[in-house]
């Protein structure tokens, strides 16, 4: 057969039994058998009747064809307890055989059955000895070449080949007895009895994985003699760690299991129905295939963890299947990853559970079950689950450097010495030490040779290191609790709990993005095994000011605070805190202009900031806890960032501390760059919800809610869901000009600053700008809690979209909507008057309305209007230079604010003679109109007609027409523009003007028809308008009536008039050229404020229908009338 010997028939050689006696007794001990002569006894065993007791080995041929698929990389890596049993199968003396070899024609063979299984043994066993042989099965018949199982050595190269149909029922008929009492210790390999090999069956090479015997007889002495010098030169270095594992206390009973159980790794499976197998469901105990262990093996193998891997739990595991998956475990377990294994397991610490421990429950079967489906397990725990076994393949593959960790730390400072403040910091140490370099190696990506295996190298030391944050977290911590007897404290209980959270996501990254430590083990030599660092010694003095106190040590009134360890540390967010990142930096403490003499000091810098506040913190940490310091908006908790001076150039911070002294925080240049970066955008972003130099604070609050909605599907500037707790700022912005009459403001729009707020992470803010040459497109809505909530368009160069504002209560809304519209009474300011609008027409020229955009203003449907100035403490206020007199014009969809900030003459009025209640209005262009319409309620169409109606009147003089109900409408409404109030205002039939001529007394007449007549008086002084129609002379005129003009009553055809002689006046304007608007203006409107100068001197008739009219006017004049009644005087 293919792996048996060829037969070979023994010849005995002349040799005497006397000298084989002699030889059996003291040959032994005297001297060591040569080569040659192991060569003759290994002859003379196998083809002749010799009794020799000892095992000779031939020496080493030239191999001429050498197997490495079973040879492992690293052949120096095994367990020290294979190469206990190793050792002793290899190297003692061959037992006395019990039977004569000297027949001829003896042939040495192997049987080729398969290993009868009697049951289960070992301290798990829950059946007695006594009832394994009572159920003892009889022996099935031989299995033929053809259906023998796979060996040892096939396991991973050939196909599975199924077991006999009479081995299945014989599986399947066996019937385990009721649960007895079972052994609660167990007997490790050094209190193991020697066991016997009987004749005829072969010795299984453990650490080789195939039996002793093979086809080239010289090849297989070689390599047993090579492995057991290895294993007996590495063993030594190990000796210790061995012996002090046989004298541990017994474990709990709760995890009855040797330390070195811990480390069994999956089976590792090569073709693709092994891989399929890999993770079958939960077999009993009485059910689960047995491999063929050796006969010197005295210790049962302990089950597998259940390791959740991609398996098919319906479909049936063949018993061929579970004899290769055995052995693929029994192989694995003597595989060289587990060589440190036994080397740290320590007693359970004081009331407290260590990983190991849960490691162990789940071997024990307490754990998480292997298959979901089959014991109904839930996506939470079969996530746990995985989370588990990547942390338990992780610390698999990096426990055999835990002693090394433990003896660079004891040649510094004994652990037990050490308090659990500080091993809990050195832990958190060194696991973000770790994991910045393995993201720093993943994310390198090496070209080059040497650069691939410097990678691997960094790769290497990451995974060493984030082994000492688990050793010290979860060996040293515990195992210190213990010695002392003392429980953990909170902090650092709280603290180890992180650590082992933050390591379990690790390694499921590592597992799911194939970057484990590999399965060979670590090479010590090519890492850094230190476990402390090296720092200057500090005075108190100092290290209080590393600390952030700004007093001295002696004027300090009470010490200053340590931070926890995982504030100085953060591994990630805390309750309190939100982290943002972590970084190596060198941190040099030096006097400020003595920069020779410094203290190198390696420390953490980790960006944190806390959940109340809305600034950032850095957190400078070292190892020792010599450093702890903040730097953050608030002086007292340390420097601040006006403390900070950036330094580009060299990638520095210089902090400056109290007394002189000068921190100097040294960064890569990345790092550098982040940090400032980070600062940078977190400064602007906390700096918009503060008002600029051109700006006004007019609402700040907090929002229930805020949603961003973009049309550019790309966009990072706002979370896309909806987001608590926002913080809202709205400003105004104002533009401030130089001017004759002094400094005037003007509005120019607002914008709406919306920052997430301090409970969110993510930090995240916008500024809106509101300009006036756009409509502010609202709506009103309810959130989905039924809140009050705001609904804002927006749209400009860089993006469009629609904003939603959700408010705590309906003030809040209503507040901030009216602000933005420029409708709210702010602080000083009063209605002075609301008035119906029957409607508004709005024209560039005078009498022309051809512009689209103003004929789709002026056909909205308007209903009232609004007048808002300043509160002037019961007197009149300023209609002139008035930066707070506008007025709200109110349509169906929306409104209009007006706001009349005009300089002196600026402001222009004209009445209409055939409808009383009509008043024209003249502006110049203007930039402070806002116009809010209601999204849902105007079409597209509307609000684009609205926003070419505001571009016309923002780039040229525009003239408004209102339409009152009634003529006493009209006058409050223009009482609350110009500051003047009506005294007198009707329609004459005729006004007439006398002019003399130059050189000889006759007057000639200017005689105009129908004329509005107003008298208006501001401050005592009165002014009397008129307004011409089809008066070839003019439009309009106005002039002062003053206490020494005479004025005279008389009667003409039926008409009631009123002389005024010698009247001082401004002759009236003709209309010109009606393209120019200013001209028509000039000739159609009056100004109040600043009436034209008088050039004439003439007298002026003024003629009514009605006495009543003319009797009116009487009273409102200056001065007493001749020749009627009603005269003041």
């Amino acid at each position: 057969m293919e792996n048996e010997p060829p037969s070979i028939f023994a010849q005995e050689e002349g040799r005497s039994r006397r000298g084989r006696l002699m030889g059996k007794l003291f040959g032994g001990r005297e001297r060591k058998a040569s080569g040659e002569e192991q060569s003759n006894d290994l002859n003379d065993f196998l083809r002749g009747p010799s009794d020799t007791l000892t095992v000779a080995h031939a020496g080493p041929p030239v191999l001429t064809k050498l197997d490495t698929s079973s040879a492992s990389r690293y052949p120096n890596a095994l367990t020290v307890e294979q190469y206990g049993d190793q050792g002793a199968l290899s190297l003692r003396q061959r037992s006395h055989s019990p039977r004569s070899r000297n027949k001829k024609g003896l042939v040495v063979r192997f049987v080729d059955t398969f290993p009868e299984i009697m049951g289960q043994g070992g301290d798990e066993c829950d059946m007695p000895t006594m009832e394994i042989s009572r159920h003892r099965r009889p022996r099935p018949p031989p299995v033929t070449s053809v259906t023998a199982p796979p060996r040892p050595a096939d396991i991973l190269e050939k196909p599975t080949r199924a077991f006999p149909e009479r081995q299945r029922e014989d599986e399947s008929s066996f019937i385990p007895t009721p649960i007895r009492r079972t052994q609660t210790g167990y007997s490790t390999i050094s209190d193991a009895p020697e066991p016997e090999i009987p004749a005829g069956q072969n010795a299984e090479a453990k650490y080789l994985g195939t039996p002793v015997t093979s086809q080239d007889e010289k090849r297989k002495s070689f390599i047993e003699i090579h492995h057991s010098q290895m294993r007996e030169a590495e063993g030594l270095a190990f000796a210790n760690a061995v012996r002090s594992a046989g004298d541990e206390k017994e474990q709990p009973r709760s995890s009855p299991r040797p330390s070195h159980d811990l480390l069994r790794a999956p089976p590792l499976t090569q073709s693709p129905e092994a891989e399929e197998v890999s993770l079958p469901p939960e077999i009993p105990p009485h059910q689960q295939p047995h491999s063929p262990s050796p006969p010197s093996q005295t210790h049962q193998l302990p089950p597998t963890p259940n390791l959740p891997r991609p398996s098919s739990p319906t479909r049936p595991e063949s018993p061929d299947t579970k004899y290769r998956r055995n052995q693929a475990l029994e192989a694995l377990e003597n595989s060289p990853t587990s060589v440190y294994s036994n080397n740290s397991s320590i007693n359970q610490p004081y009331g407290v559970p260590s990983q190991r421990g849960r490691f162990l429950e789940r071997e024990n079967g307490s754990g998480s079950p292997s298959s979901p489906l089959k014991t109904g397990m839930t996506l939470h725990d079969a996530v746990v689950a995985a989370g588990e076994d990547a942390l338990h393949l992780f610390v698999l593959r990096t426990r055999h450097l835990f002693e090394l960790f433990r003896l660079h730390s004891e040649s510094v400072r004994p652990l037990s010495s050490c308090s659990f403040e500080e091993l809990a910091r050195a832990g958190l140490w060194w696991f973000l030490a770790g994991r910045l370099a393995l993201e720093a190696a993943v994310r390198e990506r090496p070209e080059s040779p040497t650069a691939q295996q410097r990678n691997e190298m960094a790769k290497q030391q990451a995974y060493a290191n984030l082994a000492k944050g688990y050793w010290l977290s979860e060996e040293i911590i515990p195992e210190v609790a213990g010695a002392r007897n003392s429980p953990i404290d909170q902090g650092v209980d709280e603290a180890r709990q992180t650590l082992v959270a933050n390591l379990r996501k690790l390694a499921i990254s590592m597992k799911r993005n194939n970057f484990l430590p590999p399965e060979e083990a670590l090479l010590p030599q090519a890492i850094d095994r230190s476990v402390w660092l090296e720092y200057p010694q500090l005075s108190q003095d100092i290290i209080a000011l590393l600390w952030g106190s700004s007093a001295s040590a002696l004027a300090q009134t009470q010490p200053v605070g340590s931070m926890e360890v995982q504030d100085a540390l953060p591994l990630g967010d805390s309750p309190f805190f939100f982290c943002f990142g972590r970084l190596h930096a060198d941190v040099f403490l030096m006097e400020q202009g003595m920069g020779s003499q410094r203290f190198h000091m390696p420390c953490i810098l980790s960006v944190v900031r806390p959940q109340k506040q809305q600034d950032i913190m850095f957190v400078i940490a070292s190892q020792n806890n010599t450093v702890q310091l903040r730097i953050s908006a608030n002086n007292a908790a340390g420097p601040t960032w006006d403390d900070v001076r950036w330094r580009s150039e060299t990638c520095t911070l210089d902090v400056r501390l109290p007394r002189g002294f000068l921190l100097v925080v040294q960064c890569a240049q990345p790092d550098y760059r982040m940090l400032w970066n980070m600062y940078d955008f977190s400064s602007k972003v906390q700096a918009s919800l503060f008002p600029l130099p051109d700006e006004q604070l007019v609402f700040r609050s907090t929002l229930r809610a805020f949603q961003y909605f973009d049309n550019d599907p790309q966009s990072r500037q706002f979370p896309k869901e909806s987001v608590p707790n926002c913080d809202v700022a709205l400003f105004e912005r104002l533009s401030r000009e130089g001017a004759a009459t002094g400094p005037r403001t003007y509005h120019v729009g607002h914008r709406l600053a919306i920052v997430t707020g301090p409970r969110t992470k993510t930090l995240s803010g916008i500024n809106q700008a509101f300009h006036p040459h756009a409509p502010v497109q609202y709506g009103f809505l309810r959130s989905d809690q039924n809140d009050p909530a705001l609904s804002l368009k927006f749209e400009n160069s860089r993006a469009k979209g629609n904003m939603v504002l959700s408010f705590n209560d309906e003030k809040d809304r209503l507040r901030l909507h009216s602000l933005l519209i420029g409708t709210a009474l702010r602080t000083k300011e009063q209605v002075y008057a609301e008035i119906p609008l029957q409607g508004i027409w709005f024209s560039e020229r005078y009498g022309d309305t051809s512009n689209k955009g103003l004929m789709a203003m002026s056909r909205l449907p308007w209903q009232r209007a609004r007048i808002i100035n300043e509160d002037n403490a019961g007197e009149r206020p300023a209609c002139v230079l008035a930066e707070k007199l506008r007025v709200v014009f109110e349509f169906k969809d929306g409104m209009i604010t007006d706001r009349v900030n005009v300089a002196p003459g600026e402001f222009k009025i004209r009445l209409n003679v055939a409808n009383p209640s009509c008043l024209m209005v003249y502006r110049m262009p203007q930039r402070d109109m806002t116009v809010a319409l209601t999204e849902a309620k105007v079409s597209r169409e509307n609000a684009l007609g609205l926003a070419q109606g505001i571009d016309a009147m923002q780039k040229s003089a525009s003239i408004r027409t209102y339409m009152f109900p009634s003529v006493q409408d009209l006058h409050t409404f223009e009482t609350s523009i110009t500051g003047f109030t009506v005294l007198f205002d009707a329609v004459a039939s005729a006004f007439a003007i006398s002019r003399r001529r130059m050189v000889v007394p006759i007057h000639k007449k200017w005689e105009a028809g129908m004329t509005r007549i107003q008298v208006v008086q501001q401050d005592g002084v009165m002014q009397l308008l008129a307004f011409f129609e089809d008066f070839s002379h003019g439009e309009s005129m106005s002039f002062a009536l003053k206490g020494t003009d005479v004025f005279e009553c008389f009667s003409r055809s039926s008409k009631f008039g009123l002389r005024i002689d010698d009247a001082k006046f401004p002759l009236p304007k003709v209309l010109g050229d009606i393209d120019d608007p200013q001209a028509a203006a000039d000739a159609a409107f009056v100004c109040l404020d600043m009436p034209e100068l008088p050039g004439e001197h003439d007298d002026i008739s003024i003629l009514f229908d009605s006495e009543a009219d003319r009797d009116n006017l009487i009273p409102c004049l200056p001065a007493p009338v001749k020749g009627s009644r009603l005269s003041r005087g």
